[in-house]
């Protein structure tokens, strides 16, 4: 078992949550994948698992820390939380919704500077720049 699966049961079983064969496969398809919007992961999910219960597993995996949403303006998209990827922020295409992480530690550097300076205790942040892809800059 690698050490993500043993953080995700973890957390699970500290929650009182029961490790279940879907929670296992909506975790694989998230961490095997860029952000997704719902209805992407269900789309992999291969209907193994019905539309509701992705809904109530993603409900549950944001409320204990797993997940978290990427805002996209007033929709999003679903990505594993901090806890198993590095922290990082996103590119976000305004024609074809491509995510694009950006991982940059000076910016990191920068935004705590700011919260220390006015003495502000951070607890989470994201930054999303909204833009146009190569590709879509293109056509």
């Amino acid at each position: 078992m690698n050490r993500s699966n043993q953080i995700l049961k973890d957390i699970l079983k500290s929650n009182r949550l029961s490790v279940t064969n879907q929670r296992l496969l909506i975790f694989n398809i998230l961490s095997q994948n860029q952000p997704l919007s719902m209805n992407e992961l269900i789309k992999k999910t291969n209907s193994e698992i019905d539309r509701v219960s992705v809904y109530r597993i993603i409900e549950t995996f944001i409320s204990v820390g797993i997940a978290q949403k990427v805002s996209l303006g007033w929709k999003y998209k679903i990505e594993l939380s901090d806890t198993f990827q590095d922290h990082h922020h996103h590119l976000i295409c305004l024609a074809c919704n491509k995510t694009i992480a950006i991982h940059n530690q000076g910016l990191e550097s920068y935004l705590n500077k700011i919260a220390n300076e006015n003495n502000f205790e951070t607890k989470n942040h994201q930054i999303e720049i909204q833009g146009y892809c190569s590709d879509c800059q293109k056509s």
